[in-house]
């Protein structure tokens, strides 16, 4: 095999990949390592565990998305780093699993994709309103932002769709937005809640870096 040519995991136009925080079983005959998704596209996912694999293991993975269905497929460990991380690639995955997370990664994608995003905490206040009209009001801290939205933690697990007024107190200003994904159990008991604004401008007043691989840390 040439050394110089990139792993089919390697490469991002293959299958498009998106963040998924979740826990994950994966085992042989003889060994069972418990970590945790980072990644996951149709083709596979990146797992962070210190228990990890040699490349070329075929192992079986068992994992949840966040509308709770449950994937197990064969797979096999396509490149890793000891006691860090390994990627996975499937190997004989189910339509229905196959289908369950391409729902989940075009769902995810336009959020992910659509601009650079910067690591930054701010406090903000959310609106929404419930079923039955019922108004209800949650302080929420955010994790990232982006030109067109963000991701915040917040205790109501708001389910991908759903509209919610943000107001930024320090900034005196408010806009509408609609929550496009969710992740449960990320963070204790709060929920990642990505979030795009309904209208186009700069609600962050933050000028956005025009490289998508620029990050700002926390």
């Amino acid at each position: 095999m040439d050394s110089s040519a990139p792993l089919p995991w390697r490469n991002p136009r293959k299958h498009p990949r998106v963040r998924l925080v979740t826990q994950v079983e994966s085992h042989t005959s003889h060994q069972v390592s418990l970590g945790r998704v980072e990644n996951v596209s149709i083709g596979g996912m990146l797992i962070l565990s210190r228990e990890t694999f040699e490349r070329g293991t075929e192992v079986t993975v068992r994992f949840n998305l966040p509308d709770g269905k449950h994937v197990e497929a064969q797979a096999r460990i396509a490149h890793t780093k000891p006691g860090e991380q390994m990627g996975v690639q499937f190997v004989d995955i189910s339509d229905e699993a196959r289908r369950s997370i391409a729902g989940f990664v075009q769902e995810v994608k336009p959020y992910t994709r659509r601009s650079v995003r910067l690591a930054r905490r701010v406090s903000l206040v959310v609106y929404w309103k419930d079923f039955d009209g019922e108004e209800h009001i949650e302080a929420v801290e955010t994790r990232m932002l982006s030109q067109h939205g963000g991701m915040l933690l917040a205790h109501t697990p708001f389910k991908p769709g759903t509209d919610i007024l943000i107001q930024y107190p320090e900034k005196n200003k408010e806009a509408r937005a609609r929550v496009v994904h969710r992740t449960l159990g990320a963070t204790g008991d709060l929920a990642q809640v990505g979030f795009e604004f309904r209208e186009a401008g700069n609600f962050w007043e933050v000028e956005f870096p025009p490289d998508p691989n620029l990050w700002e840390p926390i």
